[in-house]
Formats: C-alpha cells, structure tokens, sequence
C-alpha cells in the first residue's frame, strides 16, 4: 500500500483502502503490567507512577492504519480534510504523566554486560540474553519468582521498581521491532530512581514515536514479494539481452574481420571452393572429348 507522502495528494483514496491488508500490519501489544501498591510511592520517585496506572487499551487497528496514512513526515503531521492535528508534549504529559523538560535521554549504547549484575542483583543466562538484549519474559519470571508485599526490604522493592521501568519502557513507551528484547543501554538511566525523574522521558518517547510512524509500513507484503520478483525477472531479462547483444556483436566483428582478409589477400586456385569446381568440371570434359577429334 502506498503512503501518501508518495504521491501529490495529502488524503485517502477508495483504492487505498483496498490495497490496506490489517492481517499484515501488527501492533505491538502485550498484557498490561500490574503494578504492586507497594511500590507506588518508588513509581512516583522515578517518574512513572502515571504510566503504571493505565488501563489496559484495545487497539483499534483500522483506525491506527488510517492515522498512518494521512501522516506527514516532513512536517510530523497528520492531514485530514479539515486541516493539520499531531500529537504534541502537552498530550504525551497529560496522558502519561511523563516530564517534558529536564535532562535528555542520552547515554552510551555499548555498556558492559556486568551492569544486568548490578542493576537486577543476578546474572541473567546466556540463553536470555541476545548481544547486549535480554528477554522481556525472562525479567517478567525474575519479577514473578520474586514477589514483593509490606514485609519486604527497601533494597527489594527499589530493585523492583527498576525492573518494572525497565520493562515499562520496552513493552510499552518505546518497544523494540520484535518487543521481545529490552536494550542495556536504558539500565543507567534507570539505576536511581531520584536521578531517574530529572531526565526528560516524554521527549523521548514523543521522538520515538515520530521516527516509528515514518518508518511504517502498512501495504501487504506478498505485494511487496510480487515487485521483488518482477524486479528480478527484468534484471534477468536485461542481462540475457545484453549477453545476447554482446554476442551479436562479437560475430559482427568475426565476419567483419573475414572479410577484410579475402579482400586484402589473394587466395589460392586450391583452397577457392568455386575454383576447385571449375577445375573438376574441366578435368570432366578434358576426359570426355578426344584431342584427334577436333585437330
């Protein structure tokens, strides 16, 4: 399915709906995380206690491949007949409760795997884990097998919380293409829960949205399978023709080169096929007439 900023015009078409596969097109869901009441009041140190109390929403697949069709990324806008509407850092703070303002989310990417020890209190196995990724299901069993209540210590529902924004942040504010990983690169920034508050989170997560919505595609992928075929096939049929002109060619300057040599050179009566058959139909005649005959 074509975007529209493809093409000149900035709305639907009926043959766009068409084209529109919803089986092809996924979301990325997973079941609400429900957070311990216990560990409210560290949310809300960090900066995530509104995050944590949404409600689980239904996501209306339809309606989201019709927002995606009408956005802009030139502009980070969506447009409709009536004009231009996006979604702004006023939205992402009074929806999510995150800080607009503060520092960046910035930090290295390459960190030292020891961090996981130090962040989670255990070293996650190699089976959970994928170059510098470890699996969201992992952390989620690590959070089941070890449950908190009011008899728990500070140091376990800090390491807790931590966990939750860990997974918070790769299930739902910025999940990864496959969100079944969440990245190492997040787990400095998440180790105090107090230096966790002052960085700017909705910023982050308003500038991952932009980037993932100009970065999706909505058309059918057989479709998309059918012009990689037809793309190879006239690949294909253009190297066959140029081998077949190559070949063309060469014989061209073969003959041209055949003829040049008869002209410049002066051939034997023995080796000129039209002599040999002169001289047979002479020798023919020479053995037919006699000589006394005609003397």
């Amino acid at each position: 399915m074509s975007f529209l900023w493809f093409g000149d015009k900035h709305r639907g078409t009926p043959d766009h709906a068409t084209l529109a596969d919803p089986e092809q097109f996924r979301t990325r869901t997973h079941k609400k995380l429900d957070a311990p009441d216990v560990i409210l009041p560290y949310l809300a140190r960090s900066g995530f206690a509104t995050v944590a109390r949404i409600p689980h929403i239904h996501i209306d697949t339809s309606f989201v491949m019709a927002l995606l069709e009408r956005w802009r990324p030139e502009t980070h806008t969506f447009h409709f007949p009536t004009g231009e509407c996006t979604i702004t850092l006023e939205d992402v703070t009074m929806l999510l409760g995150l800080r607009v303002n503060g520092n960046a989310v910035a930090g290295p990417t390459e960190v030292d795997l020891d961090m996981w020890e130090e962040f989670l209190g255990v070293q996650p196995p190699r089976t959970a884990l994928k170059g510098r990724m470890v699996l969201i299901s992992w952390l989620k069993s690590l959070l089941a097998n070890n449950p908190v209540n009011e008899n728990s210590t500070v140091g376990h529902l800090t390491t807790y919380t931590k966990i939750f924004n860990l997974l918070l942040i790769g299930l739902s504010l910025m999940p990864g293409k496959t969100s079944k990983y969440v990245h190492l690169m997040w787990v400095p920034l998440l180790q105090d829960l107090d230096i966790c508050n002052t960085y700017s989170w909705g910023s982050a997560v308003l500038a991952y949205l932009y980037r993932e919505i100009s970065k999706s595609k909505i058309w059918r992928k057989k479709d998309r399978n059918k012009d990689k075929v037809k793309i190879r096939d006239l690949e294909k049929q253009i190297a066959n023709e140029k081998a077949k002109s190559s070949r063309i060619n060469e014989e061209k300057a073969r003959l041209r080169a055949q003829q040049r040599e008869r002209k410049g050179a002066l051939v034997p009566l023995a080796d000129c096929p039209e002599c040999k058959t002169l001289i047979a139909h002479c020798q023919y005649l020479e053995s037919r007439i006699d000589p006394e005959e005609y003397f």
